[in-house]
This record gives structure tokens, sequence and C-alpha cells, in this order.
């Protein structure tokens, strides 16, 4: 009897810690857009990754500069 409380309990305050980080991931992007609204400048905005990437002139110059081709 007195394990299954335990159990419950441990269950329980899992629960309750799962929850919590849950809440916190959740609301830190609302917290972001808010103070960065607040911003003179554009210093909450990072460029984002290029998921296609584009080979420029520039990229097979130094290509062939590095490779001697």
């Amino acid at each position: 009897m007195k394990s299954y409380h335990n159990q419950r309990k441990i269950a329980l305050i899992f629960r309750y810690v799962l929850l919590a980080i849950l809440a916190v991931l959740w609301i830190f992007p609302i917290i972001w857009i808010i103070l960065a609204s607040f911003s003179y400048n554009n210093t909450g905005f990072v460029s984002t990754i290029r998921l296609v990437f584009h080979t420029t002139t520039q990229d097979l110059r130094i290509y062939h500069l590095s490779t001697g081709y």
C-alpha cells in the first residue's frame, strides 16, 4: 500500500516537472519576441541557415586556387 502511494507521488512529481519544462520552452519565444520589439536595432534577428547552397564563382576560384586545378 505504501509503495503504491510512493510510486504515485513520484509519477506526479515527474509529470509536473515535465509540464514546467514544456511551459518554459513554449513561453520563451513569446518573451523573445516581446523583448526584441523594444530593441532599436536588429539584434534580435539573425540570418537563417540556407538549406540549399548555391555555388558562386568566388567559391569556384577559391576551390581552384586551393587544389591547384
